[in-house]
This record gives C-alpha cells, sequence and structure tokens, in this order.
C-alpha cells in the first residue's frame, strides 16, 4: 500500500510539472524540437508474479512524439504504433529544455512522461533528447518503471530501457498523438 502512495504522488508531482504556468516557462523562441518519426528498439527486465525473471522487448519499434503547437513544452508520444506487433503504448509529458545554456536551448533537453491512465498498468519515463536542428537528425534515449498488475497471472514490475533514431521531422509524416483521455 506505501509503494501505491509513492508511485501516485509521484505521478500527480508529474502531472502538475507539465501543465505549469507559461510565466514559470523559458522564452520559446529557441526551442528545440523534438516532434518526429522515429525508428529503434527497448528491452525490459523485470520480475513477474508467475514467471520469476523475464527479459522483453522489441527490436524493430517505431515512436512518434507530437509537440503541441499552442505548447511547446507538452508532449504525446505514441511507442510500438499499429503498424508494429508488440503493442500500442502512449504517453502524455512535458519537455524540459536545457535553458541554462543557450547554445544547447534549440538542441537539447530531457523529458518526463507518464503512460495513459491504465487500471492495470503505470509506467514513468525519464527520456534524453537530442536534435541537430533544421535536420532529421535526433535520438531518445528512455529509462523508465514499469508496474503491472494482471489479474490471471499477478503483479510484476520491470525497469525499461528505450533507444531511438529520428528518420523524419516533417510534421506531415508525424500524425497527432491524441493526449490522454
Amino acid at each position: 500500500m506505501q509503494t501505491s502512495r509513492v508511485v501516485v504522488t509521484i505521478a500527480c508531482g508529474l502531472l502538475s510539472l507539465s501543465f505549469a504556468p507559461p510565466a514559470t516557462r523559458t522564452a520559446e523562441a529557441q526551442l528545440i524540437e523534438v516532434q518526429g518519426l522515429y525508428e529503434g528498439k527497448w528491452t525490459c527486465q523485470g520480475f513477474s508474479f508467475s514467471s520469476g525473471k523475464f527479459k522483453s522487448g522489441n527490436p524493430d519499434s517505431f515512436m512518434v512524439i507530437y509537440q503541441d503547437p499552442d505548447d511547446p513544452f507538452l508532449l504525446a508520444v505514441h511507442i510500438d504504433t499499429p503498424i508494429s506487433p508488440n503493442g500500442d503504448f502512449v504517453y502524455n509529458g512535458f519537455l524540459v529544455p536545457d535553458g541554462a545554456n543557450q547554445a544547447r536551448l534549440n538542441k537539447q533537453a530531457e523529458a518526463g512522461l507518464l503512460s495513459c491512465p491504465s487500471s492495470d498498468e503505470g509506467e514513468v519515463v525519464r527520456a534524453s533528447i537530442k536534435v541537430k536542428p533544421g535536420t532529421d537528425k535526433g535520438s531518445v534515449k528512455m529509462l523508465s518503471i514499469v508496474q503491472v498488475i494482471d489479474e490471471d497471472n499477478g503483479p510484476e514490475i520491470a525497469t525499461c530501457k528505450y533507444s531511438y533514431k529520428r528518420v523524419s521531422a516533417d510534421p506531415i509524416a508525424v500524425p497527432p498523438v491524441p493526449p490522454c483521455p
């Protein structure tokens, strides 16, 4: 019960940060543009009540990052889009540009993401993002903690690593990712 409260507290804190008032944000004129279609992989290692230690992943994963045009600090992320057979993972979050270093403001950032609410699964993600402005070049590395409550197989927890390269920054190639309901 204590662990659930900690996860909920962290999740609520991250959500409140993602909707901070504009007055608390850095100037947007040179803000990094992370929107795009990315290709890469993810792997998870965890522990399950029913099967003990396990590994899972997708070496041919796709990720879409949608950056809100009205508030570029807000992100929606879709991993393993329907063209991929491994599932459908949607996240909302916020972008944290490197405001302390103006030379990196439009090239590097981090992001905090939360999986869309589900009654049986939750994931908290920290992402490191690098892009080359004006090109399709970019990369994302992420680390997450996942918890799943499966009625049939019992609970499981995992740590996941993600690694992606941007293949297109063209807004037309990036379908909008709806925010969490």
